[in-house]
């Protein structure tokens, strides 16, 4: 586990922010064994839940049920979910009340599909979409 968990991110983080942190052989050995220590510090039964509870994960013919507001975002650059396939465009126009889709534009400081954990990419959209909620 601990040897090959740095994978997920390395294979679906942004090369260019990998490129940045890691422009060298030396770099990225060190960024490896970074990676292999944070994995050892983790539960891997917790890496293997999260990956058991998407493989059969398929909600697309219960999306026209969905009463609340949506705000779905992703990453130009999210390779675990290709903005590129148009999957996320069609799964929206299912959802009735109008659901909004935010693409945040890839560059050198967003980390592909784990822009998620950057708040400060994505948090004004999710700003603008709360404060448009009709009160409660």
């Amino acid at each position: 586990w601990t040897i090959t968990a740095p994978g997920g991110r390395l294979n679906t983080g942004n090369v260019l922010a990998l490129q940045a942190r890691a422009g060298s052989v030396e770099a990225g050995d060190a960024l490896y064994r970074q990676m292999v220590a944070q994995a050892q510090r983790a539960d891997a039964r917790d890496a293997l839940f999260a990956t058991e509870a998407v493989m059969d994960y398929a909600p697309e013919e219960l999306l026209p049920r969905i009463k609340a507001k949506v705000m779905a975002i992703n990453s130009a650059d999210d390779m675990v979910n290709p903005p590129e396939l148009h999957t996320m465009e069609a799964g929206i126009a299912r959802i009735p009340g109008g659901a909004r889709y935010v693409l945040l534009p890839a560059d050198a400081t967003t980390r592909g599909h784990y822009t998620y954990e950057q708040a400060a990419k994505w948090s004004p959209h999710l700003t603008i979409f709360l404060n448009g909620l009709p009160a409660r």
